[in-house]
């Protein structure tokens, strides 16, 4: 059974990250923090979007595995 990959929770993390990256850059009117945070959370997003997919092909695999067995 499969529970989460890496990519999901590296995506995850870099999310957050830039989202606190966004807000510190906003709380001290830096607009270069500020990008570079939507910069950092668009690429956590995608990442972990690739391992949301990742993640279905692969539980769909083990599933007909399964199917097959029975």
């Amino acid at each position: 059974m499969l529970l989460i990959n890496r990519d999901q929770i590296q995506g995850r993390l870099m999310t957050a990250r830039g989202l606190m990256k966004r807000a510190l850059g906003w709380a001290s009117l830096n607009t270069l923090m500020q990008a570079d945070g939507e910069l950092d959370r668009m690429a956590g997003l995608q990442q972990a979007r690739f391992g949301d997919a990742c993640w279905r092909v692969a539980r769909r695999s083990e599933q007909e595995r399964l199917q097959r067995m029975w």
